[in-house]
């Protein structure tokens, strides 16, 4: 037996998973006017929910219907019901084609994505909409983005010149050149700080804390 001791180098992971199945049925969630629960199975015979709310952008949202096939994307770092079938709260929802690709993820400076899988070459072809269907002309860094595209190179990351762009946290209420508010970062000491609120009445617990992972944990048994 030889133990093996060398250092792995860290790999990225993607943080928008996809899941393509076929639509099985489609009902409304109960007491979420506009939100909707699409069950589908992919070729395998797994099943999933869609679960398609506000949050939720729609591409081709009149295609939608039994016997469609569908590719959702969900966040993979928020947390999900340990149940079968799988409930997706899903970001972005778009009838499935072969011929085109979609990309869901945050794009650093450079326009590469967080998996570092794929890097944008914007042309002046490329169409480039906020949520709202409207001309985008601010900055695509560090804002999640839905991505089409057809044809990509076989480099790592893969290079694409994009047939459109959707801009998916830019806020549309405010002006494209506006800049972002700055927001307080989350630290152990602001989470610690927090008060904690049942019904409107603050009450006495345990303090939230960070993980590991970043992420703010609260008291759920008080």
């Amino acid at each position: 037996i030889i133990p093996i001791s060398a250092k792995l180098d860290p790999v990225e992971q993607p943080r928008y998973t996809s899941f393509i199945g076929t639509v099985k049925e489609i009902t409304e969630r109960e007491n979420i006017k506009g939100s909707q629960y699409v069950l589908v199975e992919n070729e395998e015979g797994i099943e999933a929910h869609f679960i398609i709310s506000h949050d939720t952008y729609v591409l081709d949202a009149d295609r939608i219907a039994v016997g469609t096939t569908l590719i959702g994307f969900y966040d993979a770092n928020k947390p999900m019901i340990m149940i079968y079938p799988a409930q997706y709260s899903t970001q972005v929802v778009a009838v499935y084609n072969q011929e085109q690709n979609i990309k869901v993820d945050i794009f650093d400076s450079d326009l590469v994505s967080g998996d570092q899988m794929l890097k944008l070459n914007v042309s002046p072809e490329t169409q480039i909409v906020s949520r709202d269907g409207k001309p985008y002309t601010g900055e695509l860094a560090g804002k999640k983005l839905a991505v089409i595209y057809t044809i990509s190179t076989k480099s790592i990351p893969a290079q694409t010149n994009p047939e459109k762009i959707i801009v998916l946290s830019e806020d549309t209420n405010s002006k494209n050149n506006e800049p972002t508010p700055a927001k307080e970062p989350v630290t152990e000491e602001n989470v610690a700080a927090l008060q904690i609120h049942v019904n409107n009445e603050s009450i006495k617990v345990p303090a939230a804390y960070l993980n590991k992972q970043g992420v703010v944990m609260v008291p759920l048994r008080a």
